[in-house]
């Protein structure tokens, strides 16, 4: 048994090492979504990402604009609260749990062509566009799509990222 001991300890560090989503692959998965919706003209090259919540992604997602510069837009992260106007942003990541945040954010984003995205589950269900999935002890990332909000405000979102999508809403 003692020597079994050793083998649990290193199987329990690989679980966790690689079983968790972190908050880069989530930004890196939130940046490239850009790539996946037909953007209305006028932001003159600009990308304003506004975060509701963690800041551990906030971060994350600097540091994953950083990496992309260079591209068709200049990205920029905010940090605000559901209370703060974000109508100058591309994308709105809301990482907090709270629903009436979450309906602030969904009021003042609805029918503008504003991406939602969130790691909270079941929020796309509430009408988050898209809704980032990590199944436990996994770090990969699947992810369901609102296509019928996404369709309200403007945002076409390609077929290829909603076909890939493991639900669809509507």
């Amino acid at each position: 048994m003692r020597k079994l001991i050793p083998i649990f300890i290193f199987i329990g560090l690989v679980l966790t090492a690689f079983g968790e989503v972190t908050p880069a692959q989530e930004a890196e998965f939130i940046i490239n979504i850009i790539d996946n919706v037909d953007w209305p003209s006028g932001t003159g090259g600009k990308f304003i990402i506004s975060v509701v919540g963690n800041g551990k992604i906030a971060q994350a997602l600097t540091d994953a604009a950083g990496k992309k510069s260079g591209g068709k837009f200049n990205i920029k992260i905010n940090t605000i609260t559901a209370d703060d106007d974000f109508s100058e942003a591309q994308m709105v990541v809301i990482t907090d749990n709270d629903k009436a945040a979450l309906a602030k954010v969904l009021k003042q984003a609805g029918g503008k062509p504003i991406l939602t995205v969130t790691n909270v589950a079941g929020f796309a269900r509430y009408g988050v566009m898209v809704e980032l999935i990590s199944p436990p002890s996994s770090n990969k990332i699947d992810y369901a799509v609102n296509r019928m909000v996404a369709n309200k405000s403007g945002l076409k979102i390609s077929d290829k990222f909603i076909s890939d999508a493991i639900k669809v809403f509507g």
